[in-house]
């Protein structure tokens, strides 16, 4: 029988379906499986993972907040199709964010702050394949919501 001190609890972050099925669909988009301008049936999804459409719907939901997808109104879901000039907005508005943030951080970070870091910067050091391509995702977001939790500036952190 397992007990509290044989467990490591890093080691057992389960993930919502929602967030599995997010990362399946977000490495398949930036494969190229699913190009840009792609229909992305909840149907055909679900059907494919052998799931119910409620996770999937739900999946889809993140891709269109992460801003790799877009819904359609009576039509879908469907991979974004971003033009140069909304590409370099979205990087300009991240930079302007995230600077902003890692200014604030720099003067107010703890120790715990900086733990949670390098951590997080740790997991990602042998993230080098396309197949990691997920993973490495969402430590990186992992990693830039930590510095902007550590500006302590709260409508700073709901803007991002």
């Amino acid at each position: 029988m397992l007990n509290e001190s044989s467990l490591d609890f890093e080691q057992l972050q389960r993930k919502p379906l929602k967030e599995e099925i997010f990362e399946v669909l977000h490495k398949r988009i930036i494969s190229g499986k699913y190009a840009p301008g792609d229909w992305l049936r909840q149907e055909e999804i679900s059907s494919q993972l052998g799931i119910s459409q409620t996770p999937v719907r739900e999946a889809l939901d993140l891709l269109v907040s992460a801003g790799l997808a877009e819904r359609e109104p009576f039509r879908g879901v469907r991979v974004k199709d971003l033009t140069a000039d909304e590409i370099a907005e979205s990087y300009g508005m991240r930079m302007f964010l995230e600077c902003s943030a890692a200014s604030t951080a720099a003067e107010r970070i703890t120790g715990e702050d900086v733990q949670k870091l390098v951590s997080t910067v740790e997991k990602t050091r042998n993230l080098i394949t396309l197949n990691d391509m997920s993973m490495q995702w969402h430590l990186n977001r992992e990693f830039h919501l930590a510095v902007v939790a550590a500006s302590g500036n709260s409508l700073l952190s709901r803007l991002y």
